[in-house]
């Protein structure tokens, strides 16, 4: 999350927050229902670390 934090505040700076948020929202939230969808556990690793960084 932190690392995700600092990314997307750079690009919010650079491309507009409100578009950057949004980019952020739906990879928070499609990696999210991804993650509780998957049956085996790395999968779920790596759903959920992409939605930290979201």
């Amino acid at each position: 999350m932190m690392v995700g934090g600092y990314v997307w505040g750079c690009l919010g700076d650079i491309y507009g927050r409100r578009n950057v948020l949004m980019v952020s929202l739906v990879l928070n939230a499609l990696s999210g229902l991804g993650s509780s969808f998957v049956q085996t556990f790395p999968s779920f690793l790596v759903l959920r670390l992409i939605s930290g960084l979201g």
